[in-house]
């Protein structure tokens, strides 16, 4: 069973690894924004969650975690579109929020609202 600990631990472990393999970074921001989504996972209420027969905040929110590399992996491919963030190499808040419904659209992520 996932905790918060346990969720910004495998969070911030997955975010490393993404920034070392590809030498993208990820703003301050973009991993607060983050960390605080998948921690809401855990903790806000989701109608939606009962009504598709969802399992539990834990088990979603392991979910997300194990998502989050392919989740990085989009936001990248996206920003390498644009020449100055591709030079930078550098995802920012405003451009993961902009973005952030592309998690919903991983295939084994039922954690986030459609």
């Amino acid at each position: 069973m996932a905790d918060a600990g346990w969720v910004l631990s495998h969070a911030r472990d997955e975010i490393r690894a993404f920034q070392a393999k590809t030498d993208w970074y990820l703003s301050a921001s973009a991993r607060s924004i983050l960390e605080d989504a998948l921690l809401a996972i855990l903790t806000d209420d989701l109608p939606s969650r009962e009504r598709r027969g969802a399992p539990a905040a834990s088990s979603l929110a392991i979910d997300a975690v194990h998502e989050l590399p392919a989740f990085l992996n989009i936001l990248r491919e996206q920003a390498a579109r644009d020449p100055d963030m591709a030079k930078r190499k550098k995802i920012g808040a405003i451009f993961l929020l902009h973005h952030v419904n592309r998690f919903s659209l991983l295939k084994n992520c039922t954690c986030w609202p459609e």
